[in-house]
């Protein structure tokens, strides 16, 4: 994604992605060794993280989108105003939570660290048996995130081990729109749901925020509200799976 993205955007020089992807090597066998040992996932987190995010964050650009500047360092946005705005007394009252609760933070860094030996932790094991209980599972991702990229998570859902995993991974992506506009593509079977949400980061509501509602009422609403999906002769073929190939486990880093 640093290198090879729908935006065209190189974030990183040439040799460096080549260092990169001589590090996912390194990387996944760490990663591995997390899984069973939890005194390795530290390590894991430190080297994969120094290897595959730390040559993008040389070049200035907003982890949550490749498009931009990372102009408010660390979070990269100015959430002064959201800040301001769920700090009020009304709002609190609003949304029932006590004045004597901790003051809402857009990230709390303290909580953030706490977190540290879950970072490289599989989880993927707690997904099927909700899908097989008719539990709908939706994930979806803006195109040009880039630390939680939609190559990357196109990648675990196709290789999600569950009863229709194979109808999944044959199935084909379809391009959505609203109002007759282009808004992603979709690939869906039974309850599991894979959306690529085009001019989008990482807050996909902030960049797209007619498109995110019509993505959440499908999936929240699916009896009442369907999204809008072009018919296969109109739809413009992207060959995502090479891309995916192409980047390994960068995609999901």
């Amino acid at each position: 994604m640093a290198y090879n993205n729908t935006y065209g955007v190189k974030a990183v020089a040439y040799p460096v992605y080549l260092a990169m992807k001589a590090a996912v090597s390194p990387c996944v066998g760490m990663i591995a060794s997390c899984q069973t040992t939890k005194a390795a996932c530290l390590a894991a987190q430190t080297f994969c993280n120094a290897a595959l995010v730390a040559p993008y964050l040389t070049s200035g650009l907003n982890v949550y989108d490749v498009r931009s500047k990372c102009e408010h360092p660390p979070m990269c946005y100015d959430f002064s105003y959201v800040e301001k705005f769920l700090r009020l007394e009304s709002t609190l009252e609003k949304l029932h939570v006590s004045p004597k609760s901790a003051k809402w933070q857009s990230c709390n860094m303290e909580v953030h660290a706490g977190f540290s030996f879950d970072w490289m932790k599989n989880f993927q094991q707690l997904v099927p048996p909700m899908l097989e209980a008719g539990i709908r599972g939706l994930v979806y991702a803006g195109d040009a995130d880039f630390i939680v990229n939609w190559m990357g998570c196109k990648a675990w859902t196709l290789d999600l081990p569950w009863s229709k995993h194979d109808e999944f991974l044959a199935a084909e992506d379809k391009e959505w729109t609203v109002d007759g506009k282009k808004a992603g593509r979709i690939r869906q079977v039974g309850p599991f749901t894979f959306q690529q949400v085009y001019e989008a980061g990482h807050m996909v509501p902030l960049d797209q925020p007619k498109n995110a509602l019509a993505l959440l009422k499908a999936f929240t609403l699916p009896d009442e509200h369907q999204l809008e999906v072009a018919d296969e002769a109109e739809q413009q073929w992207i060959d995502t799976e090479a891309m995916i190939k192409d980047e390994s486990i960068m995609s999901v880093m």
